[in-house]
């Protein structure tokens, strides 16, 4: 007959007396882990402003912080023209000058600028998405952000692939460059 007593415990057995033992000690390397794993585990944070992302030595990005912090707030209007075949630039020029003076004559505006560089257009049209498209966006920038380093490049394209939106935003690229 063989007694308990004289069996060598076996891996987890000696894991056991050794928690038994030292009770304390586990009991804190415990609460350091899932302490660690609380602070991993809290998700990343996306700053919404985009102001904030670009450089902030741009004139167009100085010029646009300025004007937000105004004190009166900012309203943007815009007035868009479309003609068919190509208009005359001087005449559009002038045009677009009477109407800047009118508009300033009303004392409701501060500014019009109606030559706007073509960088400064294109970063402001990349802007203009829908808020459903905005929705999307994020979604789809959680699930590429909870997948970290497992993307991949194709992983990526197909993730972030919106369809009509990739599309428009790939038609703005291409016409302001």
């Amino acid at each position: 007959m063989t007694s308990f007593e004289d069996e060598t415990p076996g891996p987890y057995g000696r894991l056991a007396l050794f928690v038994l033992a030292h009770r304390r000690a586990v009991a804190a390397v415990f609460l350091v882990v899932a302490l660690v794993a609380a602070v991993l585990g809290i998700p990343p944070r996306v700053d919404s402003n985009v102001l904030a992302m670009m450089d902030p030595d741009d004139p167009a990005i100085r010029a646009t912080k300025a004007l937000m912090d105004d004190p009166d707030g900012v309203e943007f209007h815009l007035i868009a023209f479309s003609q068919a075949g190509e208009p005359d630039a001087d005449v559009m020029a002038g045009f677009l000058d009477e109407l800047g003076q009118k508009v300033m004559d009303t004392g409701l505006a501060r500014y019009e600028l109606h030559e706007i560089d073509p960088e400064l257009a294109y970063r402001v049209g990349m802007l203009q998405l829908r808020p459903d498209d905005v929705s999307a966006l994020t979604g789809r920038l959680k699930a590429a952000i909870a997948l970290g380093p497992a993307l991949n490049p194709v992983v990526t394209q197909r993730l972030m692939s919106m369809g009509p939106v990739t599309d428009r935003m790939a038609q703005a690229q291409q016409a302001a460059v």
